[in-house]
């Protein structure tokens, strides 16, 4: 491999992992912004996070839509709006014109090619309706009885020999952290 290759890949490896906003992005407050997130960069004066949102690592946000340029010389340009404490999953995308509700759960690898109502857990390709955010808590909460461990002793790089097996155990069992 080249000094160049070898460079590059190291610029890819740093630099991939930490999100870049385009200009003209509103962000709201207390937004987490996974590595590897992309926002589409010439129309982020287009794209909207309310507070508390969280998109994890490989979320793709798109505000256009060039697939009939070549053919038309058209490209459509819409809106993205993320409202408030929405979680978008690993890898998801959204598409140009389309609003995920407050408190909605889009799952991993999901295509969200409409609106995402509020309180609604969507899933697929093309995402669809799956359940309820209220749902999932509530049945989050009944799994966690009894079943929870501080993850303050257990997050950090290295653990203690005795650490590392409780948490490994708890992992096995589908245990929750708290927080």
């Amino acid at each position: 491999m080249g000094v160049t290759q070898t460079l590059r890949r190291a610029f890819m490896r740093v630099f991939s992992q930490t999100p870049l906003i385009p200009p003209g992005v509103t962000l709201g407050e207390d937004v987490y912004l996974g590595p590897g997130v992309v926002l589409d960069w010439n129309q982020g004066r287009h794209i909207t996070i309310e507070d508390g949102a969280t998109l994890v690592s490989g979320t793709r946000i798109l505000c256009h839509d060039a697939s009939s340029c070549r053919r038309t010389g058209l490209t459509r340009v819409a809106p993205v709006r993320i409202r408030k404490r929405a979680y978008l999953g690993a890898n998801c995308i959204v598409m140009p014109g389309v609003t995920v509700g407050e408190d909605a759960i889009v799952a991993a690898g999901a295509v969200v090619t409409h609106d995402v109502a509020a309180g609604a857990v969507v899933a697929g390709v093309p995402a669809r309706p799956i359940g309820a955010t209220a749902d999932l808590d509530a049945r989050r909460v009944q799994e966690a009885q009894g079943r929870t461990f501080d993850d303050a002793r257990f997050n950090r790089p290295r653990l203690a020999p005795e650490l590392e097996q409780r948490l490994r155990e708890a992992a096995d069992e589908g245990s929750y952290y708290l927080r």
